[in-house]
């Protein structure tokens, strides 16, 4: 058993990861859909930033998967992006904390009534 884990550890991570990939981006497709309608400001900006990010890193994994050339530096700028999503994330995340739990009011109105 030990040894056919060791021999295939590879093949599980792969199996494990794409899977984690796929539910994710699933869930996230789910949560766009059906909360952009309805949800506060600070949320529709998220789904606009998630959007803007991943459509130049899978429009850099389509050409690469294609054999085409790309720049090294587009592949920072993507990596540059996707840190800096992270960050005004959690800014945003912070400062909504702060007017909530802080200072004992809501920041937003919903759009359903």
């Amino acid at each position: 058993m030990i040894q056919y884990i060791e021999r295939n550890k590879d093949k599980m991570f792969y199996i494990v990861l794409f899977h984690e990939f796929m539910y994710h981006h699933i869930l996230t497709l789910f949560y766009a859909w059906f909360s952009h309608p309805s949800t506060p400001g600070f949320n529709r900006y998220g789904i606009y930033l998630n959007f803007f990010v991943h459509a130049f890193m899978y429009s850099y994994y389509f050409l690469r998967s294609m054999k085409i050339k790309v720049p090294g530096f587009v592949a920072k700028f993507i990596t540059s992006i996707q840190i800096l999503q992270f960050v005004i994330s959690c800014v945003i995340l912070a400062h909504i904390g702060y007017l909530v739990h802080i200072q004992g009011r809501m920041s937003y109105t919903t759009n359903n009534g």
